[in-house]
């Protein structure tokens, strides 16, 4: 005969282990994401409109201020030269 001895759980059994999955707790929230998001849109949305005003709206503004004011006076040019070619 052969000495083949198969080997047996110890008595009591063996400990009990953990076969799930262990997720790592999440370190940012998914609301926290999207309030951020609004937040940091929100603060970008207000700073890019004060300084289109500044840097685009006034400039334009000045350009058709100067426009109006110098209508007529090329208006004048025009028809003086119209006039000198008749």
């Amino acid at each position: 005969m052969s000495s083949y001895h198969q080997d047996m759980p110890p008595k009591g059994g063996y400990a009990p282990f953990e076969y799930a999955k262990q997720y790592k707790p999440r370190w940012i929230k998914g609301k926290w994401v999207f309030l951020g998001f609004a937040v940091y849109t929100t603060i970008g949305l207000q700073l890019q409109k004060r300084y289109y005003y500044n840097y685009v709206t006034l400039p334009e503004l000045e350009n058709r201020e100067a426009n109006i004011a110098l209508e007529p006076l090329l208006l004048a040019e025009n028809n003086r030269l119209f006039l000198k070619q008749l």
